[in-house]
C-alpha cells in the first residue's frame, strides 16, 4: 500500500505545480521521466502482487494467475506459491488429500481421486482437497435427497433415494455433486417445446395427452421416451420424412416405393427396404434380394455361413434344415409283423437326400420287399382282397411319404391308389407300391437339396421332408 501512495504522489506533482502557478517544467523531458518512473513502479508492483513460486526461499518466477503458478510449481519439490506474502498453495496440493475435520495425515495423500475416495468413505465427516479446493465431501458417494437447501438424508442406492424423494415436492437426488434425479422424473412429463403440459403416472396416459399436441414429447427420468408421430408408423428415406400411417402394412406399402426406405414406430426401426423380400447375407454383407425363398436358398447354398432374412427375421441358415412338410399315420401295436415291416421300410428311406431336379423312387430306396431283405409276412391287398403276403404294412410308409410330399408342395411323378380303401389315411391320399409293378415317385422341383426323415413309434410312423 505504501508504494501505491508514492506512485500517486509522483503522478500528481506536475498537476500541483501548475495549479500553484509555477511554470510547467520542460514538459518534453520532465514528464517523460515521471512517466518512466510510474511505469517502472507499476511493473514492480505487478511483480509484488502476482503469484510467486518459491523453492526453499528461492524465487522461481511470478505469474499472473494461480493456475499458471501451480503449473510451474509442481515441477519443483517442496515448492510453494505465495500471493501478497501469504502461501496459497504448497507442493503436494496437486495430490488428493483426505481430511477428517481439519486433521490430515501423511498417509492420506493419493495420486488419484478414486483412491482418495476409497479411503475417505471409511471416515465420517471426511473431505478431499485438491489444489487447495474441496472436491469431495463425505456422503458424495451416496445418494443425497435434497429439497432446496434442506438435506433430507443419504441413501446407498438411487432407487432408495428416489423412493424417499417422491414424498417431497421439488426434491432432487444428488450423487457425486451432480443432480441425477429431480421431482417429477418418476412420472411421465408431456412437453411441447419448453412448455410443460402435465405429469402422468403411466406412459399410456401421457401419450394419450401428447397426441393432442403437435410436436409434443414424453419425458421420463430425464430421457425422451416418445415423440409426436411415434404412435403411428413413419416412413423415412434417410432423414426425409415420407409420411405417417396408421398401420404397419400401410406404411410398408408406401415404403417399398422408395429405395433404402425405413419404417419407424415408437422410435425404433421396424422395417427397412428389402425386408419384404428374401435377403441373402454373409457376415452382414448383402448378397442379393429374392422374391421367393427357393431362389434365395439356391443362392445361399453357394456361400458358407450365409443366412436368409425376411422382414427382420432369419428364416434360413447355411446348412440348416428347414421343414417343408410332414405327416404322421397310426397303426395297431398288436400286429408285430406288420409293424416290423413299417419300421424297416421307414429306416430304408430315412436320411435319403434328393438333389434339385432329380426323382426319388420309394421302391428304389427300400429294395425288394422279400424275406431276404428282412421283410415278414402280414396282411396285404392283392387282387382286391386282403391276403397274407410278405411285406404287408409297407404301403402305410409309402402313403405317409406321399402325404408329406403333398404338404411340402413337391411334384408327384408316380402314385397309385389301393384297390380297397385303407383306414390310416383319408380317401384318395394313399399310395400303394408293389415290386416290379407299382412305385411311388416324386421330383425335387426346388433349387436346393431335400432330406427325408422317417421314424416310428409303437403305434405311428412319421415322414418329414426338409430343405437344405
Amino acid at each position: 500500500m505504501k508504494r501505491k501512495k508514492i506512485i500517486a504522489i509522483i503522478c500528481t506533482v506536475p498537476v500541483i505545480l501548475t495549479q500553484l502557478g509555477f511554470a510547467n517544467p520542460e514538459p518534453g523531458v520532465e514528464q517523460e521521466k515521471v512517466q518512466e518512473k510510474v511505469e517502472v513502479d507499476l511493473a514492480v508492483e505487478a511483480e509484488e502482487t502476482g503469484y510467486k513460486v518459491l523453492q526453499n526461499g528461492v524465487e522461481l518466477g511470478t505469474f499472473g494467475s494461480l493456475k499458471e503458478a501451480i503449473a510451474e510449481a509442481v515441477k519443483w519439490a517442496n515448492s510453494v506459491v505465495e500471493f501478497e506474502g501469504e502461501a496459497v498453495w504448497r507442493f503436494g496440493d496437486q495430490l488428493y488429500k483426505v481430511y477428517q475435520g481439519e486433521v490430515h495425515l501423511s498417509n492420506w495423500t493419493f495420486s488419484s481421486k478414486s483412491e482418495a475416495v476409497a479411503e475417505a468413505v471409511k471416515w465420517n465427516n471426511s473431505h478431499i482437497a485438491h489444489n487447495g479446493e474441496i472436491v469431495w465431501r463425505f456422503g458424495d458417494h451416496k445418494y443425497r435427497v435434497m429439497q432446496g437447501k434442506a438435506d433430507l438424508g443419504l441413501f446407498n442406492t438411487k432407487a432408495e433415494a428416489i423412493a424417499e424423494a417422491v414424498k417431497w415436492n421439488n426434491s432432487t437426488v444428488v450423487h457425486e455433486g451432480s443432480t441425477v434425479w429431480k421431482f417429477g422424473d418418476h412420472k411421465y412429463r408431456v412437453m411441447q417445446g419448453k412448455a410443460d403440459l402435465g405429469l402422468f403416472n403411466t406412459k399410456a396416459e401421457a401419450i394419450a395427452e401428447a397426441v393432442k399436441w403437435n410436436n409434443s414429447t414424453v419425458v421420463h427420468e430425464g430421457s425422451t421416451v416418445w415423440k409426436f408421430g411415434d404412435h403411428k408408423y413413419r416412413v423415412m428415406q434417410g432423414k426425409a420424412d415420407l409420411g405417417l400411417f396408421n398401420t404397419k402394412a400401410e406404411a410398408i406399402a408406401e415404403a417399398v416405393k422408395w429405395n433404402k426406405s425405413t419404417v419407424v414406430y415408437q422410435g425404433s426401426t421396424v422395417w427397412k427396404f428389402g425386408d419384404h423380400k428374401y435377403r441373402v447375407l454373409q457376415a452382414g454383407v448383402s448378397l442379393g434380394l429374392f422374391d421367393d425363398l427357393s431362389s434365395a436358398i439356391a443362392e445361399g447354398n453357394k456361400w458358407r455361413n450365409s443366412v436368409i432374412v425376411k422382414d427382420g427375421a432369419t428364416v434360413w441358415k447355411f446348412g440348416q434344415e428347414r421343414l417343408l412338410g410332414s405327416y404322421t399315420t397310426y397303426f395297431s401295436a398288436r400286429d408285430t409283423n406288420r409293424n416290423y415291416n413299417i419300421a424297416l421300410s421307414a429306416r430304408s428311406i430315412n436320411g435319403r437326400t434328393v438333389a434339385p431336379g432329380t426323382v426319388f423312387s420309394f421302391n428304389g430306396a427300400t429294395g425288394l420287399k422279400n424275406k431276404a431283405n428282412g421283410y415278414r409276412e402280414s396282411i396285404v391287398i392283392s387282387g382286391g382282397k386282403f391276403v397274407l403276403g410278405v411285406g404287408g404294412g409297407v404301403c402305410q410308409t409309402s402313403s405317409t411319404l406321399y402325404n408329406a410330399v403333398l404338404n411340402a408342395g413337391l411334384q408327384v411323378v408316380e402314385r397309385h391308389p389301393h384297390s380297397q380303401p385303407v383306414s390310416y389315411v383319408p380317401r384318395g391320399r394313399d399310395a400303394t407300391v408293389a415290386d416290379y409293378a407299382l412305385d411311388f415317385k416324386f421330383r425335387n422341383n426346388t433349387s436346393y437339396p431335400l432330406k427325408i426323415k422317417a421314424s416310428t413309434t409303437s403305434n405311428s410312423v412319421t415322414v418329414s421332408i426338409y430343405g437344405m
